[in-house]
């Protein structure tokens, strides 16, 4: 159970660090581009008219498109980092899978969800004027393109635990179960229940499409090709990440609660 609490931990930890970076990127252009914003805990705000010069379409997509550019990046600069240490068992391994799957997520399934919501990054879908067939193909490239990475991934996730030498993928799986699908589901519950009541569809849809990267770790071609599984090891509960995440929800919820104008 303490692998589970530490995978819970991790996960949130890299989703509040990916996602600030989402923010400040975009309130750094929303300032380049002359917005006033109000950064909320749980979402920017920019208090203009409609009818407002600003609106304009090269600022429409500059602003809403830089978020999921940067978060791709970053993305792929950690699974860099997952892949060269995984096999350390280590606290900056699981931060660095944890922070790949968030980070892609909020590209890859910001265009799902986009295309559905025409919110958030459904702003740059729309006045890049893609069509209702041209969405749904990229939206399944982008579907296909988190399962090949989810696939990466869970090649290697299961070397950076604690673990003994086991056989067998029903022991594989229910391992994943504990470190993979329960953190993610538990730690999208919990992150909802933090944006309470400012959670959007378009947030929800992400979250759910991210399953998608995860969903890999439970193949048995990706478990049958690691060789070293799994039987939890006397794993240490993980209290100095508990703290620090604590700090962070506090610094953000309440920090944030009334807004920060920027």
């Amino acid at each position: 159970m303490n692998s589970a609490a530490s995978s819970l931990i991790t996960f949130l930890i890299s989703f509040f660090i990916v996602y600030i970076i989402y923010q400040v990127v975009t309130l750094i252009m929303a300032k380049y581009l002359g917005f006033d914003t109000i950064w909320r805990y749980d979402k920017i705000n920019f208090p203009l008219d409609s009818g407002s010069p600003l609106w304009r379409r090269r600022y429409i997509i500059l602003l809403f498109a830089i978020g999921p550019l940067i978060s791709f990046i970053i993305g792929y600069l950690f699974y860099l980092i997952f892949v060269h240490r995984n096999r350390e068992k280590s606290f900056l391994s699981m931060f660095s899978y944890w922070a790949t799957v968030h980070s892609f997520a909020l590209f890859f399934c910001a265009f799902v969800s986009g295309s559905i919501t025409n919110d958030g990054f459904g702003y740059v879908i729309s006045w890049l004027y893609i069509g209702s067939v041209m969405r749904t193909i990229y939206s399944v490239l982008a579907a296909i393109a988190m399962i090949a990475i989810g696939i990466k991934l869970s090649r290697k996730f299961f070397y950076i635990h604690d673990t003994d030498i086991l056989e067998g993928v029903n022991s594989r799986n229910t391992f994943a179960i504990f470190t993979v699908f329960i953190p993610w589901a538990l730690g999208f519950f919990i992150l909802s229940l933090i944006k309470m009541p400012g959670i959007t569809l378009y947030e929800m849809l992400i979250y759910i499409f991210s399953v998608f990267l995860i969903a890999p770790s439970f193949s048995s071609f990706t478990n049958n090709s690691a060789q070293s599984l799994i039987s939890m090891k006397n794993v240490k509960f993980p209290f100095i990440p508990l703290i620090i995440l604590i700090i962070i929800i506090l610094l953000y919820r309440v920090g944030l609660n009334s807004g920060l104008s920027i």
